[in-house]
């Protein structure tokens, strides 16, 4: 698309889509999901989604939703629930030192993205002016 891309007008692309998948993941880091908040439409981005969030330290092991928008959830036995019938859950993963941000920062400052993004995602990436 054109312009600043924002989640939630992708996951509503998505949605809108003829062959849109009945349930539609969002997968993102603890510390992504910490900042939520802050994101464009953040109330409407938790209903449009399931969310998988990768546990990354520091956070523990099932952290708070984001407190702008933390009355539209109810805790449950294996995560969040959101008013909107949308969930949150936990991931387990072996933590490794691999951020998005982290990878923009090598692409801005000239180092190798290699082995930190799929081979043909760093080809593009790094042809990418």
């Amino acid at each position: 698309r054109e312009g600043p891309s924002y989640t939630v007008d992708t996951l509503k692309e998505l949605l809108a889509a003829e062959d849109a998948p009945e349930r539609l993941w969002f997968i993102a880091g603890a510390d992504s999901f910490a900042d939520m908040g802050s994101w464009k439409s953040c109330r409407e981005l938790f209903s449009l989604a399931d969310f998988a969030i990768m546990r990354r330290p520091p956070f523990g092991d099932n952290p708070e939703p984001p407190q702008k928008v933390a009355r539209d959830f109810e805790k449950t036995a294996d995560g969040w629930r959101h008013s909107s019938g949308r969930v949150v859950r936990f991931v387990a993963m072996t933590p490794i030192d691999i951020s998005s941000t982290k990878i923009r920062e090598a692409l801005k400052n000239g180092r190798s993205i290699r082995y930190l993004v799929p081979e043909s995602v760093r080809s593009l990436l790094e042809a990418t002016p």
